[in-house]
């Protein structure tokens, strides 16, 4: 069984139809059974569960149920109000319900179809049943595992069945159905408008064809707004009516219609011709549940159905539950590997302090400067002492780069140094020679070397030397 399919159930004191609809429409075939009151040994409510019960077994999977209510337990009023807008009939239907019945509304659970809107405002039938009596038959079912999500009448569901049939809509055509006593009469006044329908019971003649001829004339001068009626639709099995001597008394063309061929209804072969009839009910029911169609809900006016909420609400519960496992189990592990990546990153630190105190001769790691930079640093600084065999940044280094220059220069200068300023970005000469030749002789030597470059360089006579003052800098690489 598929998952989406839904079950219509018509309770009845002698058991229950059942009809099986897939969700994808009733064209692929309408599965029917009858569960038997007599199959159980219960009585009273114990037997309504007990046949729920059985109904949902023999049903298999199904997404949703619907209960289609016996029209004798319901009361039907046809009523117009005053407005044409169906949000403003519904905000008022309760009002016109107990102005209809004369009963306390709040004992009453009630549903309404809309037959005909327009600017004079919107012909409505009522349907009332006792809520007190509703309410059992709801708990006698759930107790059975049908929690059903529409429980509408009969009659509302028949006329839904039969709008599946071609022609429905057709001006001058009314419906006739029996069902046991009841009789059902339906039209349809409006395309897309709820059909109008009438029940009764059969009177209690020899002469049934006669007494059903008299109700459907009464019926049809009721209804002046859907014209002169030309054609009595007999629906399904009618036992001991004549359908010729019908039309000739009703003054109409008498038809038979097959419901059970046009909607393609699987009715088991050991159901008898009288139950054929009760499976169009269970049919219409199912039908609700399919898509947007027109519902007249008892359970929506006073225990609404939160069947799929509760679903839903068990899903995401079952949902929030697992996510939050998932999470605490993600976070779990991503915080014990944070910590072990932590516990590694701190003996890693640990170990490379005490190797740097090795490598720098006990000197601690700097505090405003990592310990990779400077050991990087270091290790320039000594591969430049292996390839000079010194240090240049040191004071003596950068002495014997100016002595290196200065010898350089021809034996001719004569020079005379009378300061030597060194720092970390340059050396300062100041001295004189001989002659302007012998300085410029002096700053080409100077200028040739091959650690130093010159920065800056100025000089001026003063008496017989040759005044000079040049910036040096250490060349870089």
């Amino acid at each position: 069984m598929e998952q989406n399919e839904l079950l219509g159930v018509y309770l009845t004191p002698e058991g229950a139809y059942c009809a099986v609809l897939s969700g994808k429409g009733h064209t692929s075939g309408i599965r029917c059974f009858f569960v038997s009151s007599a199959d159980s040994a219960q009585q009273g409510t114990a037997a309504m569960t007990a046949i729920a019960r059985q109904a949902v077994g023999q049903a298999g999977l199904f997404e949703q149920s619907a209960v289609a209510v016996r029209s004798n337990l319901i009361s039907q009023y046809y009523h117009h109000s005053e407005f044409a807008d169906a949000k403003q009939v519904e905000s008022t239907v309760r009002f016109d319900a107990e102005e209809a019945s004369a009963a306390d509304a709040s004992t009453l659970a009630i549903a309404y179809e809309i037959t005909q809107s327009g600017p004079g405002g919107s012909d409505v039938t009522l349907y009332t049943v006792s809520r007190q009596i509703l309410t059992d038959l709801l708990l006698d079912v759930q107790a059975g595992g049908m929690d059903p999500a529409q429980m509408e009448p009969d009659a509302v569901c028949l006329a839904r069945a039969l709008e599946k049939t071609p022609e429905f809509d057709e001006k001058g055509r009314m419906y006739l159905l029996i069902f046991d006593r009841t009789c059902y009469l339906i039209t349809s006044i409006n395309a897309g408008m709820a059909p109008k329908v009438r029940t009764f019971l059969l009177p209690d003649e020899a002469d049934k064809t006669a007494a059903l001829a008299r109700q459907v004339i009464l019926t049809s001068a009721g209804m002046t707004d859907a014209g002169p009626f030309k054609k009595l639709i007999l629906v399904g099995h009618i036992e001991g009516i004549d359908k010729a001597e019908m039309g000739r008394r009703a003054g109409m063309a008498a038809e038979l219609l097959d419901a059970q061929k046009l909607l393609n209804l699987e009715i088991p072969y050991e159901a008898s011709a009288g139950h054929f009839n009760g499976f169009l009910f269970a049919c219409g029911a199912a039908m609700g549940l399919a898509g947007r169609v027109r519902k007249a809900d008892f359970r929506r006016d006073f225990m609404p159905y939160e069947g799929r909420r509760r679903v839903l609400q068990r899903s995401f519960r079952v949902v929030s539950i697992s996510l939050t496992i998932l999470f605490l189990v993600f976070g779990s592990y991503f915080q014990v590997k944070t910590l072990r990546v932590s516990g590694y990153a701190s003996a890693w630190d640990k170990k490379l302090k005490t190797d740097y105190s090795a490598a720098m001769y006990g000197a601690k790691p700097p505090a405003n400067e990592s310990m990779g930079s400077k050991l990087r640093r270091t290790l320039n600084d000594v591969k430049k002492f292996q390839q000079t065999g010194f240090d240049e940044n040191a004071i003596t280094a950068r002495l014997t780069y100016i002595l290196e220059a200065i010898n350089q220069s021809p034996a001719s200068v004569d020079v005379n140094l009378k300061t030597i300023t060194i720092s970390d970005r340059s050396i300062t000469l100041i001295g004189d020679t001989d002659s302007r030749k012998s300085t410029r002789d002096l700053f080409d030597s100077i200028k040739g070397h091959k650690r130093l470059e010159v920065a800056e360089e100025r000089f001026n006579a003063n008496g017989p030397r040759d005044e000079f003052n040049i910036t040096l800098k250490i060349k870089e690489g």
